[in-house]
């Protein structure tokens, strides 16, 4: 008497899912020229691939500019997963590897979208302010 057994079913996960985890990600300056974001919960997940968007000043024209970059990353599936040494500039390797760092660079934002082998998607956001 008050005693239940939970027996678990074929459809029933023993691991979290994409509801019980709230994936996020951490977003801040690494030095003058670099970013970096860190995302923490994202265990469930196989990569991200992820765009960081700013404004910056256009030397030619003197006007503000948006730009962004764009890169991947596969997951560890670790509680937290650093991501260092994103470059805001240009780089030319014509005569050897040289890079010029964006100027006036404002409104730094990242957008995060997690994937997981089942085909679940998760977009994050974060600002640095």
């Amino acid at each position: 008497d008050g005693w239940q057994l939970a027996i678990p079913t074929p459809a029933t996960a023993n691991a979290l899912t994409i509801s019980q985890l709230q994936p996020l990600v951490k977003f801040s300056n690494s030095g003058q020229t670099e970013v970096k974001f860190e995302l923490i919960d994202s265990q469930n997940f196989d990569s991200a691939d992820y765009s960081v968007l700013y404004s910056r000043l256009d030397e030619a024209s003197g006007q503000e500019v948006l730009d962004a970059l764009k890169g991947s990353i596969i997951l560890n599936h670790q509680h937290s997963q650093i991501k260092d040494g994103i470059y805001l500039g240009t780089c030319s390797s014509s005569e050897g590897l040289v890079c010029t760092p964006h100027q006036g660079v404002t409104d730094l934002s990242i957008e995060v979208l997690l994937k997981n082998k089942l085909g679940e998607e998760l977009v994050i956001f974060a600002d640095i302010n």
